[in-house]
């Protein structure tokens, strides 16, 4: 009983890790393709936001 325990434990701990790395990988290719096709959306949201915070405390 305890080597069927053992033997599931050691599976499940394999498949965290699995899936672990596969989610950091995703991760990885999410900020490649955000990088490199939506990187101009994010720069002017980000200087809209500069502009208004700006705005806000420099005036």
């Amino acid at each position: 009983m305890i080597k069927v325990v053992d033997h599931f434990f050691i599976v499940a701990n394999y498949g965290w890790k699995y899936q672990s790395i596969v989610s950091f990988i995703l991760v990885l290719i999410t900020c490649y393709v955000w990088k490199r096709f939506f990187s101009d959306i994010t720069k002017k949201w980000m200087d809209n936001i500069l502009n208004k915070v700006q705005n806000i405390y420099c005036n």
